[in-house]
C-alpha cells in the first residue's frame, strides 16, 4: 500500500512538471497496474501559464519562493514574488518576518530596490498587504518606488 501511495505522488509530480493533469493518472510499473483516483488538479495552482523550461528549472534555491524576479510594468520596477504553498496558506508572523527577510537579503542591494532605500517600509508594507490580504494573487508584485499603499497592496 504505502508503494502505491509513492507511486501516485510521484506520478503526480511528474505531470505537474509536463502540466498534464487529467483527473484520474493511471501508473504502471512492470507488470503491477497501479489506479490512483485522485483528482491532481489541486496540484496544478496555475503553472498551465508558465513556460515547461521554467518549471524544470525551478528548483528553487529559496526557502520561502518558488521564484522571485524584477519586472518592468509601464516602465516602473516591480518585484515580482510567487510564494511557496506553504506561505501562501499561513497567516504567522514569523513566515511573514522570515520570508521577507529572505526577499530583503536577497534583493535589497539591487539598483531596482536600492536606489529607493527609504521607501523600505512601504515595501515592506505591501509585501505584509499581498501576504494577509491579497493571497490568492497569481504573483504579487512590489514596486519600491512607492510612497504609499492603496487597497489593492500598491
Amino acid at each position: 500500500m504505502k508503494n502505491k501511495v509513492w507511486q501516485c505522488k510521484i506520478m503526480g509530480i511528474l505531470l505537474v512538471i509536463v502540466s498534464i493533469i487529467p483527473n484520474k493518472a493511471l501508473a504502471s510499473s512492470g507488470n503491477i497496474e497501479i489506479n490512483c483516483s485522485t483528482d491532481l488538479s489541486i496540484i496544478n495552482d496555475g503553472l498551465e501559464d508558465i513556460p515547461i523550461s521554467n518549471l524544470v528549472s525551478s528548483e528553487s534555491v529559496f526557502k520561502y519562493f518558488d521564484d522571485v524576479t524584477w519586472i518592468q510594468r509601464d516602465g516602473i520596477w516591480s518585484l515580482s514574488i510567487s510564494p511557496k504553498n506553504f506561505v501562501r496558506m499561513s497567516f504567522s508572523n514569523d513566515i511573514l518576518i522570515k520570508s521577507w527577510n529572505e526577499l530583503k537579503e536577497n534583493f535589497s542591494n539591487d539598483v531596482q530596490w536600492s536606489q529607493y532605500k527609504d521607501n523600505e517600509d512601504i515595501l515592506f508594507e505591501q509585501y505584509k498587504c499581498h501576504f494577509f490580504k491579497a493571497k490568492i494573487k497569481n504573483r504579487w508584485n512590489i514596486e519600491p518606488f512607492r510612497e504609499s499603499i492603496d487597497r489593492l497592496c500598491n
